[in-house]
């Protein structure tokens, strides 16, 4: 998959423009540039990687591209593609609950003819993260008992916060911390959102026929 041509088509997408507009404040939604930064890091079946729009300059956006490689992989997804679109809704669903999750941007399929062969998640950058593991042994490990009391209480009301909007199944290793200078508490994120799943319950019938289809998909593509 050429990733800067496919950004290129993303740049003149309306949605998009009016979506980075939230990045933007005072720009209106015209054209824009949109390029490849650097990769981040390269697996068989996806490409994470740092996006800049409008030149050097500009803004920085994290992206992950989706490539279906592999007879079986590529037969499961070609009907409905699973990862890609559980990012997108994860993050969605946290945005208009109002956590501090990155700002989904654009989901695209990546399309050869009639045929998906991948998928291509935009959103917000935001900035410098490390692992949760690796924060409680360094930053959590040399800190005053007055900050580890404001770091649990951080990560205990962003993992509450992901129980009542019905976001489960993951691990720590999937959340990531944002350590903010001074004596700010830190920002919990929550990364590798193709393995999570949403609740189908405490919502309604509409919700449950929205989201059923999504975890089905996604444990067919863990297997």
């Amino acid at each position: 998959v050429d990733l800067d041509a496919e950004l290129r088509q993303i740049q003149d997408d309306p949605l998009f423009r009016q979506r980075m507009l939230k990045l933007r404040p005072g720009a209106t939604a015209g054209p824009m540039s949109l390029s490849v930064h650097r990769t981040l890091s390269t697996h068989l079946t996806h490409t994470t990687f740092e996006a800049r729009a409008d030149g050097e300059k500009g803004i920085l956006l994290w992206g992950k591209a989706y490539t279906w490689t592999g007879l079986i992989k590529g037969m499961q997804r070609f009907g409905a593609p699973a990862f890609g679109a559980a990012t997108w809704k994860a993050l969605s669903i946290m945005a208009n609950a109002g956590m501090g999750s990155p700002f989904p941007l654009i989901w695209k399929k990546i399309k050869r003819g009639p045929l998906i062969v991948g998928s291509i998640v935009l959103t917000e950058h935001v900035g410098e993260v490390k692992s949760a593991k690796a924060f409680l042994k360094t930053d959590f490990a040399l800190a005053d008992e007055k900050q580890r009391e404001a770091y649990l209480k951080a990560l205990c009301d962003f993992l509450t916060q992901l129980h009542h909007v019905g976001i489960s199944s993951f691990t720590l290793r999937y959340v990531h911390v944002n350590r903010p200078s001074g004596d700010a508490p830190p920002k919990f994120y929550l990364f590798d959102l193709d393995k999570v799943r949403i609740s189908e319950r405490s919502r309604g019938w509409r919700h449950r026929l929205r989201v059923r289809p999504t975890n089905r998909r996604l444990r067919r593509a863990d297997q």
